[in-house]
């Protein structure tokens, strides 16, 4: 074969070598490329997944502590409901067995009468059987089986039969009194015993469940953090961020629908550190009430003279309507525990108006001047002072302390307090909070309202005695004044 002829040959074998080569190297590297994408597509979708799923849970955390206090709290009310009935049956007791003692004592009496009688008639002559028939008959029912002795005194002896038999009527009577009156002060302490125990429990599993779920939250916070490629430190201040908001909306719409008057231009700085954000979130001082926009068309004057009482939460045209609760007087929380199932509401919220204030505004602000002198102290189940407080402890001491007495349980002195409107409120009013905002008897606590949007309260055990900006989230329809 000719060189000529051998160079088309191999230049044609080199091309098919170039070809072959070239067809594969990119046949081979293909492949893998697209296995990498579908690979990193599915990492990606799983990190999405995953960050979705950290966040649910966390938002989930946000509330865990605060309806486990919640329960917590209205365990408290249960047994300082108790306790009161405790009292007041210890008390009656007491009355029904002095009354008794009394009614002995002007039993024997007239008893010692009647002996005096039989004793001069004895000594007259007459027979020794009335006697005994006086000294020892015991009861009404002797006097009356022995009458025919009696008879034997004489007529002088009449008035003195009828007052002994009176006596004893008065002292059979008083005895059943005191004997059941003994029975439902047991029974006041039987209940009493149960609430408080109660209590302890429900307030050592809150105090649990926040810790369970600060910790929980951090574990989440470093998750997330991995997932998104960043610090710790960047994912926990955007889960702190995001926390305040969402609590800020539900406040917000809570406020709107209470209409305080005037409220500040930022939320006030409360006098006592921030506890936990995962546990009072509602306490960070950063709100801004007055920046939503979307609100302040809602406002109405609040000495307008045609404003109903009741009014209807669910005429607000801007608050979120996946948010707005059934409608009722006032809205019914969704995050809050139900009511127990013992105690189901039975009453309606006593309306606008209801209720006597006796105190002045000058009493009101030494109530409120008193309640600041307590600020640091630590709160007590059922205690009342000096050196601890519970929620109603503390508002019945500042208004004591002020010349006015109120009632001990945050539930019956919103029953007895006149009722307000928020945007009425001045200092000394009350607020108060519940399970079912429609029902007096689900009342959990109360807080003492100090001005310019600031309240004082003795919140939950571990914290102190604080003034805080105002929560309305969870309020009765209105606030009270003593």
């Amino acid at each position: 074969m000719s060189r000529q002829s051998r160079i088309p040959r191999s230049a044609s074998a080199l091309v098919a070598a170039a070809l072959v080569l070239g067809l594969a190297a990119p046949a081979a590297l293909a492949d893998p490329s697209d296995d990498d994408v579908a690979s990193a597509r599915a990492s990606e979708a799983a990190v999405a997944g995953s960050v979705a799923a950290i966040e649910v849970e966390l938002a989930r955390l946000s509330t865990v502590a605060d309806e486990a206090w919640a329960r917590s709290a209205t365990a408290g009310e249960r047994y300082l409901t108790a306790q009161v009935a405790l009292d007041s049956a210890q008390a009656a007791a007491a009355a029904a067995d002095a009354k008794l003692a009394d009614a002995l004592t002007t039993m024997e009496a007239s008893r010692k009468v009647l002996a005096g009688i039989a004793l001069e008639r004895y000594r007259s002559g007459g027979s020794i059987q009335t006697l005994e028939a006086v000294l020892t008959a015991d009861g009404i029912t002797d006097v009356v089986r022995r009458t025919s002795s009696l008879r034997t005194v004489g007529s002088a002896a009449d008035a003195a039969v009828q007052q002994f038999r009176a006596d004893a009527l008065v002292a059979d009577v008083l005895r059943t009194d005191a004997a059941n009156a003994l029975t439902a002060a047991q029974d006041a302490a039987t209940e009493a015993e149960k609430a408080r125990a109660e209590t302890d429990r429900l307030t050592q599993a809150a105090q649990a469940a926040a810790d369970s779920a600060t910790a929980r939250r951090d574990t989440l916070i470093t998750q997330l953090a991995a997932a998104r490629s960043t610090t710790v430190e960047a994912e926990r201040a955007r889960q702190d961020r995001i926390d305040r908001d969402r609590e800020q909306q539900r406040e917000d719409q809570a406020e709107a629908e209470r209409e305080p008057s005037d409220p500040p231009t930022s939320r006030p700085t409360p006098t006592t550190p921030p506890t936990t954000p995962t546990q009072e979130p509602t306490t960070e001082p950063t709100r801004e009430p007055t920046t939503e926009p979307s609100r302040e068309p809602t406002r109405e004057p609040t000495t307008e003279p045609t404003r109903e009482p009741t009014r209807e939460p669910t005429t607000e045209p801007t608050t979120a309507p996946t948010e707005r609760p059934t409608p009722t007087p006032t809205p019914a929380p969704t995050r809050t525990p139900k009511p127990e199932p013992t105690k189901p509401p039975t009453t309606e919220a006593p309306g606008l108006g209801t209720g006597t204030a006796v105190g002045s505004a000058a009493q009101g602000r030494k109530a409120v001047a008193w309640a600041r002198t307590q600020i640091g102290k630590m709160y007590g189940w059922g205690t009342t002072g000096p050196n601890t407080y519970d929620c109603s402890g503390l508002t019945m001491r500042a208004w004591e302390a002020a010349g006015v007495g109120i009632t001990r349980t945050s539930r019956s002195q919103y029953v007895r307090v006149k009722k307000i409107r928020y945007a009425d409120m001045r200092p000394g009013d009350l607020i108060f909070w519940a399970n079912n905002t429609s029902d007096p008897n689900t009342i959990r606590h109360v807080a003492m309202y100090t001005g310019g949007g600031m309240m004082i309260e003795a919140a939950r055990p571990g914290v102190p005695v604080r003034e805080v900006p105002v929560r309305y989230a969870e309020t009765m329809a209105y606030a009270g004044r003593p």
